[in-house]
């Protein structure tokens, strides 16, 4: 059964994916649904299916292999060891990330300022 690592009604949309640094990064700006800038990143991403949408709520869950195949079915091989299955969506899960980890932020920044979760503000 997938473990929740984060639910929340906050509006978040994907800001920024760095291929060479494989750095995935969705923020939540203040006034969506906080007072504060949320920043979500998920780092040494291996492989990812995500939506460019804006999420009005998200979840972040960790999957299982099977679960992740469930979603996924021959797209997806087996993940390497130290990676972790992430799905993430609203109410329902509607994409995933394989990644080495993932970390949360909340700062009063603007939604055009760097993010300070990664190095040199990636």
């Amino acid at each position: 059964m997938s473990r929740i690592l984060l639910q929340t009604d906050r509006t978040f949309e994907l800001v920024r994916y760095v291929a060479t640094h494989s750095h995935l990064i969705f923020r939540s700006a203040k006034g969506n649904g906080g007072p504060d800038r949320f920043d979500l990143a998920f780092t040494a991403v291996r492989y990812m299916n995500v939506g460019t949408q804006v999420y009005s709520q998200f979840t972040i869950v960790e999957l299982t292999e099977e679960e992740l195949a469930g979603y996924h079915g021959s797209l997806v091989r087996p993940v390497t060891p130290g990676l972790t299955r992430y799905g993430i969506g609203g109410a329902e899960i509607e994409g995933y990330v394989v990644a080495g980890s993932y970390l949360e932020h909340r700062d009063d920044g603007e939604s055009w300022e760097p993010s300070k979760l990664l190095p040199d503000g990636y």
